[in-house]
């Protein structure tokens, strides 16, 4: 029988370690396999693998209509102070082979870690809430989440080959 190991999470991600314990609110994994040549030039830039998923004016038609409705919401809601938004996807920093977007904003803190492994393009999204805002703002926001994430990664390889 093997010896046991020290026990290691099964996922690191700079996102999920900069919400910081116990105020994670949020959080997801989208994983795309994608073709060799473009896992390996992005598993040497992960800043331009997350630069070129979250590129605004390169998103797909349906994901531009949802940001368009979001701003209606957040507008309702009574959120005025977002911050710089057009900086919200800027990758504020690379390490150990992945690229953190962090933004902080009144009605919530949110962080994504872009990474690729072999042929695996992994995006991780952390967040934690801020206030009664935040919750109503991020639950259609949660349920929306993963498929616009994917819809995202799967616009930024087709416009690779």
């Amino acid at each position: 029988m093997p010896e046991p190991t020290e026990a290691r999470p099964a996922l690191r991600s700079l996102a999920i370690d900069a919400v910081g314990a116990g105020s994670l609110d949020f959080a997801d994994v989208v994983v795309l396999e994608i073709p060799h040549g473009l896992a390996s030039r992005w598993a040497a830039d992960p800043g331009l693998a997350a630069r070129e998923i979250f590129s605004v004016g390169a998103q797909p038609w349906p994901v531009k209509a949802l940001f368009g409705l979001r701003q209606v919401f957040v507008t309702l809601l009574g959120i005025t102070d977002r911050g710089d938004e057009s900086r919200s996807f800027d990758v504020r920093e690379v390490r150990d082979g992945e690229a953190l977007i962090a933004t902080a904003a009144p009605h919530l803190d949110f962080y994504v870690g872009v990474a690729v492994q072999d042929l695996l393009l992994r995006v991780t999204t952390a967040v934690h809430l801020k206030g009664l805002k935040g919750r109503l703002y991020f639950a259609p926001v949660a349920w929306l989440h993963p498929v616009v994430t994917r819809s995202m990664m799967r616009s930024a390889v087709a416009r690779q080959k």
